[in-house]
């Protein structure tokens, strides 16, 4: 007796490609039609779609600083980089540019959009709306979607670490397209250039305001110098680096020592009114004279000092509070630096006012046009072999989808690697469905005999490979009582049971098959016994003997059908006598098959199994959903019995062969067969 096999496994341990591949060729059909079908429809609508091409135009806008003024609060943009071509792009799709677009074009009259009498929407065709004449105003909701529409269809795009920008425009007219990609491009030049010119402007009015100012200051402040220096004593600068550094003072101060040395030698010899006292002394005035003269031309020159000398400012400021400490000369000092500031300012605003003035002159603008747009040859869209590429591919996806979504729904057992999947048994055999397409036989006309009728059939072959996997079960020691059940009634048990007894009395000496289905008997009748014939329950009961009840066949085989229906069948089958009886038949019969009743509607067959020394267990191929199968198996097994198998009955053969692992079993059938036992024994010893 071999062990009973494990609860079946709710999912496989590892992926099965296999089990995917039959997925797909199971549903190819289906699948084939969906792709197909979304080819179709994908065809027709990208041809049906009116092409829409594109122009682009290449724009250069070049981030330089400006040179009109230096200073940031006269020119409000920053042209500084990243930033300034970011607010340029943003320009570009401005409503600004775009209404000069719309209006320079007459696009609200362009057959393109549909407002002026020109091409209307479907859906206005449709109800007959009326566009209006041609010359009247658009509404605001009309320029505000007529905005949307050329915006939509504007795309601005940076060339990546360069200054050039792309510009384009998609149009179902190619010419339209190029035309309105220029006119974006030349709109944002005329813009831009009106903002310099209109920036220029102000920068000149705000220059020649600021330069009047100063040069009234700069007047003021000179003013104020030459004033202070004049009502100072000239000894205030006589120790001035400038005045006591001029070689003109030196030699005036070398004569001026040299006269005062006369007078003090003269001094010794000669009174204070002695001719050559008096020359010496009014040499001695005329020396000091020039000196005056040349300290009031020194300072005044100090007070109208140049600009173009500002870098030496600081040091002579330094130099003058060194040599006078006191507020004269600080004075001094305050107005000569206001005076320098004015200077250098005024003379910045002037050559900044020039600039100015002569790039509003020129009118020159940092933007131009690098490659103009030209109407297109192909159209941008639709990407037809795209298009109709994509829905095809997602056309497969959700076939594919679709198709695994229903095998996971799917809960019936359809092939063998189903069965040993989800039950965790062994497939004994299939049983082809002699009604299928194909599958007919004038030969068989009762599929419960089909090995009698035609033993060279397909179905006679797929008996004798499940009478081999029986008796391959256990060699050692072959199973003397089999029991065939099902999980419910209509999955072929009884004809299982009974070809596979007619296959068994083919190789054994003494076969008995056993009708223990007493709810629905059908074992008596297929072998044409009259309902009325005694068996099972006649010979437990004892009211006929054992030579009336077993009814022998041409074919070898014995048959002990049902006998009359007893009131309760399962008293009957649990009775001790019914249990001696079966051991009795056992030791004279080398092979006994019972037909019992389904397992999931009475408890009969679980009785039986305790009884058997194997149990075959039957499912209905498309119909026998594997949850109610786990139920009479999970039944069985609670009883202890010793399941070896299933067959899956009613296999429609040439569905299977097209997309599962078992299609070679038709032509299997037809040429190769294990029919005789002693091959069987022979290859599973060698």
């Amino acid at each position: 007796m071999i062990e009973t096999p494990p609860e079946a496994p709710g999912a496989m341990e590892h992926i099965d490609l296999h089990q995917y591949w039959r997925t797909v060729k199971k549903h190819q059909r289906p699948i084939l039609g969906i792709v197909l079908l979304a080819a179709l429809f994908s065809t027709l609508i990208v041809f049906a779609l009116t092409p829409v091409y594109r122009s682009t135009v290449t724009l250069l806008i070049e981030v330089s600083p400006a040179k009109v003024v230096s200073i940031e609060e006269v020119y409000g943009a920053n042209l500084a980089n990243r930033e300034y071509l970011e607010s340029q792009y943003e320009i570009l799709k401005s409503r600004t540019i775009a209404e000069k677009v719309i209006d320079r074009w007459k696009l609200a009259q362009s057959p393109e959009f549909g407002l002026r009498g020109g091409k209307q929407p479907w859906y206005q065709r449709w109800f007959g709306a009326d566009p209006g004449p041609p010359d009247r105003p658009l509404t605001a909701e009309e320029r505000e979607n007529l905005f949307k529409a050329v915006k939509d269809r504007l795309a601005i795009e940076p060339v990546r670490r360069t200054q050039l920008i792309k510009i384009s425009f998609d149009a179902h007219d190619p010419q339209l397209a190029a035309d309105i990609a220029n006119a974006v491009a030349q709109a944002y030049i005329e813009s831009n250039l009106e903002a310099r010119v209109q920036m220029t402007q102000k920068a000149s009015a705000w220059l020649a305001e600021r330069l009047e100012e100063l040069q009234t200051k700069q007047v003021e402040g000179e003013k104020a110098l030459k004033e202070y220096v004049a009502k100072q004593p000239l000894s205030a600068f006589e120790s001035l680096p400038e005045v006591l550094n001029q070689p003109t003072i030196q030699r005036l101060k070398e004569a001026e020592s040299e006269a005062m040395r006369k007078i003090s030698e003269l001094s010794k010899q000669y009174g204070p009114a002695h001719p050559k006292m008096l020359s010496v002394k009014d040499e001695l005035a005329t020396v000091r004279n020039s000196i005056a003269r040349e300290i009031r031309t020194i300072t005044n020159s100090l007070a109208e000092y140049d600009t173009d000398r500002t870098g030496r400012t600081g040091q002579k400021d330094a130099r003058l509070d060194a040599a006078n400490p006191l507020q004269k000369t600080a004075r001094l000092h305050a107005l000569q630096r206001e005076v320098i500031a004015n200077r250098q300012l005024y003379n910045l605003f002037l050559d900044r006012i020039k600039e100015t003035r002569l790039l509003g002159d020129t009118h020159t603008t940092n933007a131009r046009v690098v490659d103009p747009a030209l109407p297109a040859i192909k159209p941008a869209k639709p990407r037809k072999a795209l298009v109709i590429g994509l829905a095809v591919l997602l056309a497969l996806f959700a076939a594919l989808l679709l198709a695994f979504l229903l095998e996971y729904l799917e809960n019936t057992l359809k092939t063998a690697s189903d069965v040993e999947a989800k039950l965790g048994l062994p497939t004994l055999g299939i049983l082809p469905d002699l009604a299928a397409k194909g599958a007919n036989n004038p030969k068989i006309t009762a599929p419960e005999k089909a090995f009698l009728q035609d033993n060279s059939s397909t179905f006679a072959e797929a008996v004798r490979t499940i009478r081999t996997g029986v008796m391959l079960s256990a060699l050692d020691e072959p199973h003397k009582i089999v029991l065939v059940t099902s999980s419910v009634q209509g999955e072929g048990k009884t004809t299982v049971s009974m070809n596979l007894a007619l296959a068994l009395a083919h190789l054994e000496p003494k076969a008995l098959l056993i009708d223990a289905d007493m709810r629905k008997p059908n074992v008596g009748r297929n072998f044409d016994l009259a309902p009325e014939a005694p068996g099972l329950s006649n010979l437990v009961a004892g009211t006929a003997t054992e030579r009336e009840c077993i009814h022998k066949t041409k074919d070898g085989l014995d048959i002990l059908p049902s006998g009359i229906i007893p009131p309760n069948p399962l008293e009957l089958l649990s009775s001790r006598r019914f249990a001696e009886l079966l051991h009795q038949l056992s030791g004279r019969y080398s092979r006994i098959v019972i037909d019992s009743a389904p397992v999931n509607e009475v408890s009969d067959a679980l009785i039986l199994a305790t009884l058997a020394s194997a149990v075959v267990f039957v499912a209905k191929a498309d119909a026998t959903p594997h949850q109610v199968a786990h139920v009479a198996l999970k039944r069985l097994r609670a009883a202890k019995a010793p399941v070896i198998g299933v067959v899956l009955s009613m296999v429609d053969i040439a569905r299977l062969a097209r997309w599962d692992a078992y299609s070679g079993y038709s032509s299997y059938y037809s040429h190769y067969g294990y029919g005789r036992l002693e091959d069987v024994k022979t290859r599973a010893v060698g």
